[in-house]
């Protein structure tokens, strides 16, 4: 069952960790600050354990004749970026580098077989579409800041939670110029158990190395 957590909640949970639920230098400011950092920098872990976990998607219509396109206000890391063929099918653009972006200048793409650019929060096309064209775009969203008490978050798993919180606590320590090896221990910790649980997220399918996963006929379920 998902936890649901507000700002006020996750400020009293960390003053129970630190245990100075009295401390003057605690102010709700400042553990608003503590929540927000640990709440990125608990994403960054989380999306580098299983990229999978936050990964949205949203559709972009392509104008002939325009290349570039601003990418969605809450984005943080680009997924892949799909275009929609002739036979209704997506199929995954690959990317290029700028210096060799010169050599798609003035060529067409027949077979929509588009590059892709991640250049100043935007996507640019190479080459310049020569049609109207559908794209989806795969990516995480960055996370949003909490700033009032009712704002809150979702936490899926209860190491998740427990990660934000042990972060929050770590800097805590440090702020206060105390030993933050403890909780430093326990990030490291919940670090680990985040892997576990990203992994059985899907608990209805066994891991495959093909991206496809097994091959199904309409002989049997699955072959392997």
């Amino acid at each position: 069952m998902a936890l649901v957590k507000t700002l006020a909640d996750l400020r009293a949970a960390l003053l129970r960790r630190v245990r100075v639920e009295n401390s003057t230098d605690l102010t709700p400011d400042v553990l608003n600050d503590v929540v927000n950092d640990a709440l990125y920098e608990g994403r960054d872990i989380i999306t580098g354990k299983w990229l999978e976990y936050y990964t949205v998607s949203v559709p972009q219509a392509v104008t002939a004749g325009t290349d570039t396109y601003a990418l969605p206000t809450d984005f943080y890391k680009l997924r892949g970026v799909w275009i929609l063929t002739d036979t209704l099918r997506y199929r995954r653009l690959m990317p290029i580098d700028l210096d060799a972006l010169h050599e798609y200048t003035g060529t067409t793409t027949a077979d929509k077989a588009y590059r892709y650019l991640l250049i100043a929060r935007n996507l640019q096309l190479a080459p310049v579409p020569a049609s109207n064209e559908t794209l989806k775009i795969w990516y995480v969203p960055i996370q949003a800041e909490l700033t009032n008490d009712s704002d809150s978050v979702t936490f899926d798993v209860p190491a998740e939670l427990k990660l934000i919180l042990a972060i929050g606590w770590r800097d805590i320590l440090e702020g206060q110029d105390l030993d933050p090896s403890p909780a430093v221990a326990k990030v490291d910790y919940y670090t680990k158990l985040l892997r576990t649980a990203a992994d059985g997220k899907d608990a209805a399918q066994p891991f495959y190395l093909d991206p496809h996963g097994p091959f199904v006929d309409d002989d049997f379920d699955e072959v392997w």
